[in-house]
């Protein structure tokens, strides 16, 4: 394969999952309280295939789509967004080439990008909300630990049938 080849593979597969977690943001459960949504799936999706760097493009790309269409300022959630395409495509942009990556390296980086996301988000909502942002915390928690395993699940079946595509059309 070809260098220009696969340079174009990862900015058009960077681009659908930038369209499709723009779309997923507002395709969202929002309450006064809180926001359930899927927007994190295509970007630590993009973050593994592709890499750190498309990964959080595609995070900050979701999070600006839906600040200048719902008229959000810019914030830390902002960075939140980043860290959910980062965090994976360092993890997995630092394990050994040779080396398929396993199911429980899927979830240890789930686990802790969830962690540290919602940590910053905590953070963001207390600078605005003050104490009272801590009554929505209990909801908060449940709905990161029923994600996590959806999220594994998906992302982990999307990033080996994207994988055997990519080999499929490339190997030629």
């Amino acid at each position: 394969m070809g260098r220009n080849h696969d340079y174009t593979f990862k900015l058009v597969l960077a681009a659908i999952m930038g369209s499709i977690a723009v779309i997923l943001k507002f395709v969202s459960l929002e309450t006064a309280l809180f926001r359930v949504t899927f927007f994190d799936i295509p970007v630590i999706f993009t973050g593994i295939f592709l890499g750190p760097f498309f990964g959080g493009a595609v995070g900050f790309i979701a999070d600006i789509g839906l600040m200048l269409f719902k008229g959000y300022p810019p914030s830390l959630m902002t960075l939140s967004s980043v860290l959910w395409g980062v965090i994976p495509g360092m993890m997995f942009y630092f394990k050994k080439k040779d080396k398929k990556p396993n199911i429980i390296l899927f979830i240890f980086t789930i686990i802790i990008t969830s962690v540290i996301c919602f940590s910053i988000n905590t953070y963001q909502l207390y600078l605005w909300f003050g104490e009272g942002s801590y009554a929505q915390l209990p909801i908060r928690l449940i709905v990161m630990i029923i994600k996590i395993p959806l999220q594994i699940s998906i992302i982990y079946t999307l990033f080996y049938v994207t994988r055997v595509i990519h080999t499929n059309i490339y190997s030629n």
